[in-house]
């Protein structure tokens, strides 16, 4: 699995299902779609989001918006 960035948010977030995410999670973004025709234009991100057993295959697996992430 190729990871695209490597984030660590540095307030709270929600992923698109409304599920927080504290700060000071590290999200690994392994991919990142087209920007929206609507909205504010925001991009879908798919992401790991860390969880402290170093194994990207343990990880849980969501999409966030990159407006969300600060």
């Amino acid at each position: 699995m190729k990871i695209l960035k490597t984030i660590e948010l540095t307030e709270d977030c929600k992923d698109i299902k409304g599920v927080g995410i504290p700060k000071g999670t590290k999200l690994y973004i392994v991919w990142i779609g087209d920007k929206a025709p609507f909205g504010d234009g925001h991009r879908l991100m798919k992401c790991r989001v860390d969880n402290g057993t170093g194994h990207m295959d343990l990880m849980p697996e969501t999409v966030v918006r990159d407006t969300e992430i600060k």
